[in-house]
């Protein structure tokens, strides 16, 4: 695992909230832009309070961020062509 999964996977380690700043730092090595990163942050802001509560997290965590960590095979915080075919079709 690399260093950025585990600030993502860690990201509530000893902390009941996160704010947008928080997320925006966990997402930088990810092949993302800023304004994405925002998107994601305001996606995942179910509450629309600016910060995130564990419950926000572990939610988009479960149905976003970990099925890509788990399709993205060789680390490069990107999913190409072959890892998005074979990450589609694998449970065909």
């Amino acid at each position: 695992m690399t260093s950025a999964e585990v600030d993502i996977l860690k990201l509530f380690d000893g902390r009941d909230s996160i704010t947008k700043e928080d997320f925006f730092l966990a997402f930088r090595n990810f092949n993302v832009s800023n304004q994405e990163v925002l998107e994601l942050f305001a996606f995942a802001n179910i509450k629309k309070d600016g910060i995130l509560s564990q419950d926000e997290w572990r939610a988009f965590l479960q149905i976003f961020v970990q099925p890509f960590l788990n399709c993205d095979y060789n680390i490069d915080h990107a999913l190409d062509q072959h890892e998005l075919k074979v990450c589609v079709f694998k449970h065909d």
